[in-house]
């Protein structure tokens, strides 16, 4: 309804005689160079049919524009410009299942086909490494060992130097 409204007023005003030739200034109406004959109902519509086409043309353009500018943009950003179409696709479906973060749960070995044997040795060896208090074991050996190295520096006493070689030695 206001869109009808304000088309109604703009053909009220285009089509008024002398519409091109009037000018609005903070002290009155003012009239411009020209002449009556120039001022038809068909200018009007011409003119309000060039405004709506070109004006419609111009939005649909800056639109097109920016919004092709942003998806380039944002491409750029996120490492994807150089993609092919497949490879967006994966990247989206692994995108996906990491947001997920599904759980990893380790299954304790079978037996080996050819040598059933070592069964329960593989078995006990899978039991150690995920019991929860392996892992800070080895997280403490090994920054031990980071320590150990780290002292290491020149000149040394010949006591530091043979105290730390059986720890260097490993």
């Amino acid at each position: 309804m206001p869109v009808r409204v304000a088309y109604l007023s703009l053909v009220r005003v285009l089509c008024r005689p002398n519409f091109a030739f009037d000018a609005s200034t903070a002290t009155g109406y003012h009239r411009l160079l020209g002449s009556d004959s120039n001022s038809s109902p068909s200018g009007a519509v011409f003119y309000m049919l060039s405004q709506l086409v070109l004006n419609m043309f111009l939005i649909e353009l800056c639109v097109g524009v920016l919004s092709s500018t942003y998806a380039m943009l944002k491409e750029r950003s996120q490492g994807t410009a150089l993609l092919t179409a497949q490879q967006k696709l994966w990247l989206s479906n692994l995108q996906t299942v990491l947001a997920a973060q599904p759980k990893v749960l380790m299954q304790p070995p079978v037996a080996p086909a050819r040598m059933p044997c070592l069964l329960a040795l593989r078995r006990a060896a899978f039991r150690l490494c995920e019991w929860p208090a392996f892992s800070h074991t080895i997280y403490t050996a090994i920054c031990l060992n980071a320590v150990a190295m780290a002292t290491h520096h020149y000149p040394s006493s010949l006591a530091f130097a043979a105290a730390g070689e059986p720890a260097r030695a490993t």
